[in-house]
């Protein structure tokens, strides 16, 4: 018999606690005892799904999807049916997948720009690759600095403030990449 903690990393519970954390349309956590009206059921009875420990009946899942506005196969599978093949083709989350389409038909987030020319030269333009991979990199090594015990950090960098040097080189990174993207808009913030 199957460890029921181990259907808590499942997909459907961790999508649902995912959604009850931010909802999709507001931003907003919902709460279990809000699910739970909506659903008709008891909020013990949605905490029980977002642990995994039951998995809901077909109209529970049904009035999941409703409530948050999200297909039954994104809460199943984490992909909804409209977005499978973009996933399998290029790894986006369905969150990727809707801003992009939001950026696209909305033409503007907050009704002032038009992001989807910046998010497209963004993503054809490889520094931003070069970039996420370093970003990534730098602050990985301050999450391991910052994990190392004293001692060993001391005798690995005896007289440096390893941690401290590494958030300026992360923070220069970022400063250096925004900047080198404002020049190639004709946009200047001075020099760095």
């Amino acid at each position: 018999m199957e460890n029921q903690e181990d259907r808590y990393h499942d997909t459907m519970p961790t999508i649902l606690r995912e959604l009850m954390g931010k909802h999709p349309a507001t931003g907003e956590k919902t709460t279990q005892r809000a699910l739970a009206k909506y659903l008709n059921i008891t909020p013990q009875s949605v905490s029980l799904y977002m642990s995994g420990k039951t998995q809901p009946l077909a109209d529970i899942l049904v009035g999941i999807s409703e409530f948050f506005g999200v297909s039954i196969d994104y809460l199943m599978k984490g992909v909804s049916s409209d977005n499978t093949e973009l996933h399998k083709q290029l790894g986006l989350s369905e969150q990727a997948v809707n801003m992009i389409r939001i950026a696209q038909k909305q033409k503007s987030l907050n009704g002032n720009t038009d992001v989807l020319p910046l998010l497209n030269n963004l993503l054809a333009d490889r520094d931003i690759y070069v970039f996420l991979e370093d970003l990534v990199f730098k602050a990985e090594t301050i999450r391991n600095l910052r994990t190392m015990p004293y001692d060993e950090r001391d005798k690995k960098y005896p007289g440096i403030n390893m941690e401290g040097y590494s958030i300026w080189d992360l923070n220069t990174l970022i400063q250096e990449f925004i900047h080198g993207q404002l020049k190639k808009y004709g946009l200047s913030i001075g020099v760095i």
